[in-house]
């Protein structure tokens, strides 16, 4: 029998008032990267010239051999998501005596890993995504990347006929996204996942008895395991993880659902940088990245940073005049598919990461098991507008509304 569906959605702010995630540095991580300023020389710039390579699927290679050195603990976990794994791995809350301080262990990853940091050399970045599991992007498609310094900079993703360009000049941020409306979920993700972000890491506003730390194995292999905003009922909007190998870098980070493995590391300009990228949700790949050129750039180019005709995102309060708060609205609206027998409304109250995309998605008022989990499944493929707190993109939550 054919049933008429129709669905609504409104809207609740989120009570967490988060700057957006896209990549930016704020006032404090500037002022964090200054005080723990790398002490290693680095080496004089390079200048090579830049051209996009054939773009072609590279050999993945296997993850990067850990050290014979590290103790592995008699209880150590599987590979699992990382909610699942706080009870059965060796932990301790806050300042682990044994691991050292969050903190301090964040900031050096931060220092060893990251060539985004202020004072950092300019370069230009050439990847390829491949592998993705989402049929409208199975063809895979390209990212470049022309970073001068931690206030200008503009990157590119193309894949299939989406295109979209995000860029900083000065105080202002820019993204544009052409052939659709909103940018795929799982671009975004590819996009986020060549800046690992940490969380913000100023004296003031880090708390080490939010932080666990333990060791266990990570996909066979050693590591220490850092998390917070997890608990027994599953992880919140901001939960973090990440696992470190014994030299201290990065095997993997969670956030928002979804986990990033780094292999194959190479040193450039005194940092180590992870040329091979696994996007995963659930323990399922999503895509791959390979980065297959890195080169120094010039200090200034002619390049435009300013999108023309696209309004900026400020960065910060000054000089904003605009709505304190703009809800996000659905851009992008699936009715369950061959939804099973019955009759009445459904309400669904869904987590939107900064950019609009729904990262969970829970049941608040039914009908019955069958159709509230199919309600469930479709609105997880929604997409919203990003709602905007001061004119910054910010996770948010709404409630999606099914009637049968």
């Amino acid at each position: 029998m054919n049933r008429k569906k129709w669905a609504i959605a409104t809207l609740a702010m989120l009570a967490c008032l988060a700057m957006p995630c896209y990549p930016q540095q704020t006032a404090q991580q500037q002022d964090d990267e200054e005080e723990v300023a790398p002490s290693k020389p680095r080496p004089a710039p390079k200048d090579a010239g830049f051209g996009a390579p054939e773009v072609v699927a590279p050999t993945p290679n296997s993850h990067q051999q850990q050290g014979t050195d590290f103790k592995v603990p008699e209880t150590v976990s599987p590979d699992e998501l990382p909610a699942k794994k706080g009870a059965s791995e060796t932990s301790s809350s806050g300042t682990n005596p044994l691991m050292g301080a969050a903190r301090a262990r964040l900031i050096q990853v931060r220092n060893a890993t990251d060539i985004r940091v202020k004072g950092a050399q300019p370069f230009r970045m050439h990847a390829i995504f491949s592998g993705m599991s989402d049929s409208e992007l199975a063809s895979g498609g390209t990212y470049t990347e022309l970073w001068l310094s931690s206030t200008r900079w503009r990157r590119e993703a193309v894949v299939g006929q989406v295109h979209v360009v995000e860029s900083r000049d000065g105080d202002k941020l820019y993204r544009q996204i052409v052939g659709r409306e909103y940018a795929p979920r799982m671009l975004d993700d590819l996009l986020d996942a060549l800046y690992l972000t940490y969380p913000p890491l100023g004296v003031s506003s880090f708390n080490e008895s939010d932080w666990q730390q333990g060791t266990m194995l990570y996909a066979g292999a050693s590591a220490l395991r850092m998390s917070t905003g997890f608990s027994a009922t599953g992880p919140s909007t901001d939960a973090r993880a990440y696992w470190l190998n014994t030299d201290g870098l990065p095997i993997a980070a969670y956030r928002f659902g979804t986990t990033v493995e780094y292999a194959d590391y190479d040193a450039w300009n005194g940092k180590q940088v992870a040329r091979h990228l696994n996007v995963k949700e659930g323990g399922v790949k999503l895509a791959g990245i390979w980065i297959d050129q890195l080169d120094s750039a010039p200090a200034e180019t002619g390049t435009q940073f300013a999108l023309g005709g696209v309004t900026p995102i400020p960065l910060n309060d000054e000089g904003y005049s605009g709505p304190y708060f703009v809800a996000p609205h659905p851009v992008h609206q699936v009715s369950p598919k061959d939804p099973p027998a019955g009759a009445g409304s459904i309400s669904i109250k869904v987590s939107l990461d900064q950019h609009g995309h729904v990262r969970s998605a829970k049941v608040q008022k039914g009908i019955n098991d069958a159709l509230d989990d199919a309600a469930e499944k479709a609105a997880m493929q929604w997409e919203f507008s990003p709602a905007l707190i001061k004119g910054r993109p910010s996770p948010s939550e709404a409630t999606v509304e099914f009637t049968f």
